[in-house]
């Protein structure tokens, strides 16, 4: 091979390589550019709200409030938690909930259902408390509530695990009190 065929080789393996970046890097932009497309969707519809699952058949979600399951003297309901929405909302009170309490919520607190908020409860009315103390138990914090001004004065507790009494703890329950040395399935 003489020089100049030597030089004009070079010059197309210079070519080539320059061909083959200018390839790889259009492959690796234009990926981009559809990862981000796709991703980042600018017509797409907004998230909505994560709402729960349906209940199994047969079986009712709970609602958002106690007050909501429309309850009268000494009557039991039972219903649906679900998970994923069930440690969204808020409890007042310990054992006994007031009845702006979320339902799944005080059910998790008192031990009636897994921390994961899945499965069925009872819950019953009963006269309303002058005040709810706050407490943690099985890693969840309920809140307190001093006033009953804003709610319409009943309470609610979840069957078999409280007892209805304003006493603000878990002595009355023995299924409460073995869930909460571990005893009990949740």
């Amino acid at each position: 091979m003489n020089e100049y065929e030597w030089k004009q080789a070079e010059s197309n393996r210079k070519v080539i390589r320059i061909s083959l970046l200018i390839g790889l890097a259009t492959v690796i932009v234009g990926g981009l550019i559809t990862f981000l497309v796709v991703k980042y969707d600018l017509d797409a519809a907004p998230p909505t709200t994560t709402s729960a699952p349906p209940a199994p058949v047969g079986e009712t979600n709970c609602p958002d409030h106690f007050r909501d399951l429309a309850l009268d003297g000494n009557q039991q309901a039972s219903c649906w938690c679900d998970g994923p929405t069930a440690r969204l909302g808020v409890a007042f009170g310990t054992a006994q909930y007031a009845d702006n309490s979320t339902p799944c919520t005080a059910a998790i607190h008192s031990g009636a259902i897994s921390r994961y908020g899945t499965g069925r409860i009872t819950a019953q009315r009963t006269p309303g408390c002058p005040a709810y103390a706050a407490s943690t138990y099985f890693d969840f914090s309920s809140a307190s509530l001093a006033t009953r001004a804003a709610i319409d004065g009943s309470s609610y507790i979840v069957v078999g695990y409280a007892a209805p009494s304003c006493s603000q703890s878990f002595a009355d329950s023995p299924k409460a009190e073995a869930a909460l040395r571990g005893a009990a399935p949740r």
